[in-house]
């Protein structure tokens, strides 16, 4: 009698890019959760041991994801994380209201809670995706994709600015820059998000814009990196520690990849082909829970909370606040060397209006090229 033949039971293998974004991302949390200790005041034990809890939390979940072989495993994996980020996501937000309404100190910046808080909420986004077993960055939209993450640069560049020492003129000045040229960036990449909002097809220009952020987060982080290595030479003054800069840097890497896979045609969408609604119900059926408590009614404000104690409070949002929407009206750009051809005719029109020569304009001021990353450090001085 022939033997039967054996059949052998292969997992199926994981989305290589599905695991590797899930690893960077519970670092990063991980990651927030250890500045959030290191900025928190002394005295607030409480927030410190929190923290320190998603600490912990995170680590265990970034061994398991080293360990993760198969699908199942994976899909429980994300699950266990999107819940741990929820949490997370909810502990940033009290922290914001506690220190918007003075309750809290700390060396932490409030514009910071809400950039921490922002991530969480795209990393709540992308583990939705793949814990339903949808795909993760390749269903991205790339007008949303790109307008969250210019936002996140010129942040990194605009907190830069103040953690180096200001005696480091140069330095402080760069990253002045760099934020002013990501602020104008995130601009033009919401107009292009509202223009191309019922396009299904990308436009040569939005093409060539995506080259403009390549450049622009190139050179932001080739920056990044310099810092990093002065402050790990001691030869940068200022408060930034080795870690953030590391932290920042690694950021400015991840946006890098996805802008090469928009260009190699792995991100498809231009804009949202679903609307991501999964996550932004989540997080209101969350705050519906906390106003639904008899001690905080959904109409309370902020002052009248005070009375309650701060566990009650904890994430206490307006019920009634709509979603904010993507797509906002932008004013039109105004063009500065126009203003000040104004500025430098309008002292003559009162005695040239009634003469028959035609007014002659004085010459426009041209303007000191700006300076840009070039990857070099130190440069000289005044060149």
């Amino acid at each position: 009698m022939p033997r039967q033949p054996i059949i052998h039971t292969v997992p199926q293998p994981l989305e290589p890019l599905n695991i590797e974004e899930v690893r960077f991302w519970l670092d990063i949390m991980q990651e927030h959760a250890l500045f959030i200790k290191m900025g928190l005041p002394c005295d607030r034990t409480d927030l410190i041991n929190e923290a320190q809890n998603f600490i912990r939390e995170f680590d265990t979940l970034g061994n398991r994801a080293e360990r993760v072989q198969n699908e199942k495993k994976f899909k429980e994996l994300v699950s266990d994380a999107y819940d741990v980020v929820c949490e997370f996501h909810r502990f940033k937000r009290h922290l914001l209201r506690l220190k918007l309404t003075c309750k809290l100190a700390g060396s932490i910046f409030p514009i910071q809670y809400d950039h921490l808080a922002r991530e969480a909420e795209y990393v709540m986004r992308l583990f939705d995706k793949m814990r339903t077993g949808r795909p993760g960055l390749k269903a991205a939209a790339k007008t949303q994709e790109t307008s969250f993450w210019v936002r996140i640069m010129g942040e990194h560049a605009a907190l830069m600015s103040h953690l180096i020492d200001p005696s480091e003129r140069s330095l402080v000045s760069t990253a002045r820059e760099f934020s002013e040229d990501f602020d104008a960036l995130l601009l033009q990449s919401n107009d292009f998000a509202s223009m191309l909002s019922h396009n299904e097809n990308d436009v040569p220009s939005f093409r060539r814009f995506l080259q403009d952020v390549h450049t622009s987060t190139r050179q932001l982080r080739d920056f990044k990196r310099a810092v990093q290595e002065m402050i790990a030479q001691c030869k940068l003054v200022g408060l930034i520690p080795e870690m953030l800069a590391d932290h920042v840097r690694r950021e400015a890497e991840h946006f890098l990849m996805i802008l090469a896979m928009m260009e190699k045609g792995i991100i498809t969408c231009v804009t949202a082909t679903e609307p991501e609604c999964e996550v932004v119900e989540a997080i209101e059926d969350m705050e519906e829970e906390i106003c639904s408590d008899p001690v905080i009614e959904c109409g309370e404000t902020v002052e009248d909370c005070e009375d309650h104690d701060e566990e009650a409070c904890y994430e206490e949002e307006d019920c009634e606040e709509p979603q904010a929407n993507f797509n906002i009206y932008k004013s039109p750009a105004v063009n500065m060397d126009d203003i000040e051809d104004i500025e430098g005719i309008e002292d003559d029109i009162d005695d040239d209006c009634n003469s028959p020569e035609p007014h002659k304009t004085a010459p426009v001021k041209q303007k000191p090229p700006k300076y840009k990353w070039g990857g070099k450090w130190p440069r000289p001085l005044g060149k």
